[in-house]
Parts: C-alpha cells; sequence; structure tokens
C-alpha cells in the first residue's frame, strides 16, 4: 500500500511573473493528501508576488518568500532550510505538472524506501523533438526507471555523472539533505557557474553513502525553449560546458581520482567535434570552442577555494562567521533540524 509522506514544493523563481503563474495553475490541479509549495522569489518587482497573492484562494497551501540574493541555488537553500516536508521537491518555475504527479512520486518513494533522491523525466510541453528548426527545449529522459548508488561499484564511479539528471525535476529526502547539507551556490542559474548545481549535489549525495533513483514514472513539461536566433540557445550550452568544467575540477581538487576519468572522457568527447580541415584552412567553424569552454570552466575552478569538510566551494577569503557557517555546512543542518 502507498504510504503518503509530506512533499514541499520549492520553486526558485526570477523576474518571470507569466511561467509562475502558469507553473502555479498546474498545480492548483493536483490531487495530494499532504503537501505545500514554497515560492522563493528573487525579482526586481512585485509582479511574481502579486500573482502568487491572487492564486492563494485556489492553492492554499502555497507560501511566498522574497529573498534579495540572487541564485537558484541561494533560492533551494532557503527551500531547504523553510520547509517541513519529509520529502522536498524542487521545480522551476518554468515547467507545468500533471493532476497525478505527486501521486506517482509517492509511489516511487515507495519502490525506492533507501534513495536519497528522485530524478523524474523532462519533456517538451507538447511533445515535439527536443531540437527544432528555431530552437531547443532542454529536456531529460531515462529509458528504464534505475536506482545507483558508488558503494563498492568501480564502474559507477567512473560514469558517476550520466547518473545525475536535471535539477528541474528532483525530490530529496529530508534526512539525507540532513547529511548532505546546502546545494552550492557557486553553481546553478545567477551564480558564477550557471549550471551543474544538480549534478554537484548528487554527487555529494552518492559520496556520502547515499542511492538516487532516475525514473521516466514521474514527469513535468518543461516551457523553457531557447531560439538559435537571439543567442540564448548557444548561451546555455556555452554555460552548460563550462560549469560542467568547474564541477569536474571541483571533484578532482577534492580528492577523488575518478574525476580525472571524467575530464578525459570529455576532452575525448570534445574533441569530436573539431574540424581539421577548417582549422588547416582557417575558414569556416572549428569546433575548437567545445574544448575551450570546458577548459575554461576547469580553470575557472582555481578562482574558489574547495571547503573539503562541507564539499563546497568558497571564495578564497571569508569575511564573516556567518560565511564560515555556510562554507562548513552546519548552518543548512541545524536550520533543517529547526524547521523539520
Amino acid at each position: 500500500m502507498t504510504t503518503f509522506p509530506h512533499i514541499s514544493i520549492v520553486i526558485p523563481t526570477y523576474n518571470a511573473p507569466e511561467d509562475v503563474q502558469r507553473c502555479l495553475l498546474s498545480l492548483a490541479a493536483v490531487t495530494y493528501p499532504s503537501w505545500d509549495i514554497l515560492i522563493v522569489d528573487q525579482s526586481d518587482d512585485t509582479r511574481t508576488q502579486n500573482v502568487v497573492e491572487g492564486l492563494v484562494s485556489r492553492i492554499p497551501q502555497v507560501r511566498y518568500r522574497h529573498r534579495r540574493t540572487k541564485g537558484t541555488c541561494h533560492a533551494r537553500n532557503v527551500g531547504l532550510a523553510e520547509t517541513r516536508g519529509d520529502i522536498i521537491g524542487f521545480l522551476d518555475h518554468d515547467c507545468t505538472v500533471e493532476p497525478d504527479w505527486l501521486m506517482k512520486v509517492a509511489d516511487v518513494l515507495d519502490r525506492h524506501p533507501q534513495a536519497a533522491h528522485i530524478f523524474g523525466d523532462v519533456r517538451t510541453p507538447d511533445g515535439s523533438p527536443e531540437w527544432g528548426i528555431e530552437g531547443w527545449t532542454p529536456t531529460v529522459k531515462t529509458a528504464q526507471e534505475f536506482e545507483a548508488s558508488t558503494i563498492g561499484s568501480m564502474h559507477n564511479r567512473l560514469t558517476l555523472p550520466h547518473l545525475t539528471s536535471m535539477g528541474a525535476h528532483m525530490f530529496v529526502r529530508r534526512e539525507a539533505a540532513q547529511c548532505v547539507g546546502f546545494f552550492d551556490v557557486h553553481f546553478g542559474p545567477g551564480s558564477r557557474f550557471p549550471s551543474s548545481e544538480d549534478g554537484d549535489y548528487t554527487y555529494r549525495t552518492l559520496r556520502s553513502g547515499y542511492s538516487v533513483v532516475r525514473t521516466p514514472a514521474i514527469w513535468v513539461a518543461h516551457h523553457g525553449f531557447r531560439d538559435y536566433q537571439s543567442g540564448a540557445a548557444a548561451r546555455h550550452l556555452r554555460t552548460y560546458q563550462y560549469s560542467t568544467g568547474a564541477w569536474h575540477m571541483k571533484v578532482l581538487r577534492l580528492g577523488d581520482p575518478f574525476a580525472l576519468a571524467w575530464i578525459l572522457k570529455e576532452l575525448w568527447k570534445n574533441l569530436q567535434y573539431v574540424q581539421p580541415q577548417h582549422l588547416i584552412r582557417r575558414r569556416g567553424p572549428t569546433g575548437l570552442s567545445h574544448v575551450a569552454i570546458y577548459v575554461l570552466g576547469l580553470v575557472g575552478s582555481f578562482q574558489l577555494r574547495v571547503d573539503r569538510r562541507s564539499q563546497l566551494y568558497a571564495a578564497r577569503t571569508l569575511q564573516s562567521n556567518t560565511e564560515k557557517r555556510v562554507a562548513s555546512g552546519t548552518e543548512l543542518k541545524d536550520s533543517i533540524h529547526v524547521h523539520g
């Protein structure tokens, strides 16, 4: 028989009231016995707040929190500290869900009682291909549900980046979050490395001895279309490559030798894009940008130091006791203990 743990949904947002409205309207149709929603708004105006307040009568379980500090991971950390659910779900503001979404999440949780993370699929909203004539929509599809850990598995440690998925649609058990700690605020949209926050958090979870699940049984529709003409698609791909390099180097600096295999594999993959004939003729695209951007991410890692205790990036010079607590991870654990 399926059990129904309390699920807290955390939605970070920044200057996107239309996306928040569409997301909340889909959540208004969700049927689940015990859940709540926290909107963490980092917008520069009150439009998103007005949207949330206008929908409270339809979604009484929604709460609104405004923060001046920018960054998706800052917002997710607020969610970790200020929600009460046994399960914390992270949903991007440009996603929509089906009415039975959380009921299916509960089924997956029952099937995998030891898993710390659940990653669901992220699909295009109309079933169209991810890549189109005018642009692309970031998606992720899992062929078959699986649970994986790195304990005793050299193969999983060598291929760990393939065990991660999109943080736009993920669920975390509070018990595991108490151990793993904060998201690294130097990763994710609005930060120095605007991606790879999901991979970094999953790596730290696996390193703590937990397992993660990827499943096609739950999914959300992603409305985050990036067009070619404005350069949005290319910028997204560049930030992904850059952030991936910074994440891989961070893991290597933490003393994990398997990260060297990730780096070599990524370099080899990117070298496949190089077109030697264009290099020789000095005409046309060379494909070197794929390699160069990833290498820049590897090098960019050294702009920050790595705190080995918390496994977080930290500024070279910490300015306050608060920053020291964040770097050590103790502030999150205390907050989760109090609010959980």
